[in-house]
């Protein structure tokens, strides 16, 4: 059954059994496959703690067996950065590495763990058509802290004070809300006049009420810059798309929110990925949606 020989593949692997368009921009592999695989993969600590803590070991290689090695970059290359950022020590094994396993005829290997993202599969096991990763594996065990140890690996490789801590201190920092202008998915992006008087609105919340409203063009973001800004923000607005990613990074709150705007001329038209990750974090989401 097994070959002749039998090779041990040490460590835990993560197989993407996915095409690549779920690599073309960092929103849908970050949001859906990342988002996923972690939060499978945390149910194997009960115990990830509210500082990242966790006996859990990286992913020591990332396998790719339907995207060859020049396909699952993005074209702003944040998804390898970003695999680095976290996981500096796992490499990629794209199509073409794993065509050179099966090539070796009575060669077989036993991996130690395999933690295997087939997002279809997961999809025909529980009826929900075009479900999302986060709804798909919300009914696994895991402990509240889940996302901390990604998030905490971030954060600390960017720098800086931990929002969080803020809070301790005499004078507590002034909430912070975020607009992110951006084209979403489709090319959806704010009216001009809209634009500027959503600013207009937004900054009459400093005066009224002490809020720090921040104001961002997402295509000068860098990867560093995404996760600083959603480490710091309490309320992140953007319209529906890749934008709203920095939502991973927030500090959890009470006013940790997400609005999302979108085009939908009805209720039955939005697009809730977002809204089910950001569900699974604790996250408030919101969505203001038609053309009126």
């Amino acid at each position: 059954m097994f070959g002749t020989s039998v090779k041990r593949v040490e460590g835990t692997s993560f197989v993407i059994y996915e095409p690549s368009q779920y690599f073309s921009t960092s929103s849908r592999f970050v949001a859906e496959i990342l988002f996923g695989l972690w939060r499978t993969y945390s149910g194997l600590d009960l115990t990830i703690d509210s500082n990242g803590r966790t006996v859990l070991p990286a992913p020591q290689r990332f396998i790719l067996p339907n995207i060859i090695s020049s396909h699952w970059r993005d074209g702003k290359g944040l998804i390898p950065r970003l695999l680095t950022m976290l996981f500096p020590s796992a490499h990629v094994q794209a199509a073409e590495i794993w065509s050179d396993f099966s090539d070796l005829g009575n060669l077989a290997h036993i991996c130690d763990r395999v933690l295997l993202a087939d997002r279809w599969a997961a999809m025909r096991n529980n009826h929900e058509q075009d479900a999302p990763f986060a709804l798909l594996t919300q009914q696994f065990a895991g402990s509240p802290s889940w996302w901390e140890p990604i998030k905490k690996v971030l954060w600390n490789t960017v720098g800086g004070e931990d929002p969080a801590s803020k809070g301790t201190a005499p004078t507590k920092r002034r909430p912070v809300i975020t607009y992110i202008a951006a084209k979403g998915y489709g090319g959806q992006t704010l009216h001009p006049a809209d634009h500027d008087d959503l600013i207009r609105q937004l900054n009459t919340l400093d005066g009224l009420y002490g809020y720090s409203v921040r104001v961002y063009q997402w295509d000068a973001l860098s990867l560093q810059d995404q996760i600083e800004i959603g480490r710091e923000s309490d309320i992140l607005i953007a319209v529906h798309g890749e934008a709203l990613l920095p939502f991973l990074w927030m500090s959890r709150s009470p006013a940790s929110s997400i609005i999302e705007l979108g085009s939908a001329e009805k209720e039955d038209d939005l697009h809730e990925d977002y809204a089910w990750a950001a569900s699974a974090l604790n996250i408030s989401a919101y969505s203001f949606y038609g053309s009126g």
